[in-house]
């Protein structure tokens, strides 16, 4: 299935998309390990930014951006032009915001959930 304008408005109340919305993309929340095409989410943390790395994001080819509204006019005014044809949504915490776009995904689906613990055996399992 993939991810359109509508199943984005439905998770997040308050959102602002771009028009031409809509992901068949993976999200990433570290540009260490970005692949070109996927969708940055910039993650606020205790140590660091993540829209501190939306430069590092554009140079490997994210095809859009999960970003906070607060930091929207600065990031618009540093990479404007960088972020043209970008699939881009601002939302209040994107923390907040990938929990929710989640927990709607999963929704959709019927399967029982698995969690397997400890400190032993998962990796050879």
């Amino acid at each position: 299935m993939q991810l359109d304008k509508n199943f984005f408005k439905e998770a997040l109340s308050g959102a602002q998309l771009n028009t031409d919305f809509s992901f068949d993309a993976s999200f990433s929340i570290d540009t260490r390990t970005l692949q070109k095409g996927e969708i940055f989410v910039a993650l606020q943390g205790e140590n660091t930014d993540g829209h501190k790395f939306i430069g590092e994001a554009l140079k490997k080819e994210a095809s859009g951006f999960i970003l906070s509204k607060n930091s929207r006019e600065k990031l618009e005014a540093q990479y404007g032009e960088q972020l043209q044809g970008k699939k881009l949504l601002f939302v209040e915490d994107p923390y907040q915001a990938l929990l929710s776009l989640a927990s709607k995904w999963r929704a959709q689906f019927n399967y029982p959930v698995v969690a397997i613990t400890g400190s032993v055996g998962k990796t050879t399992t």
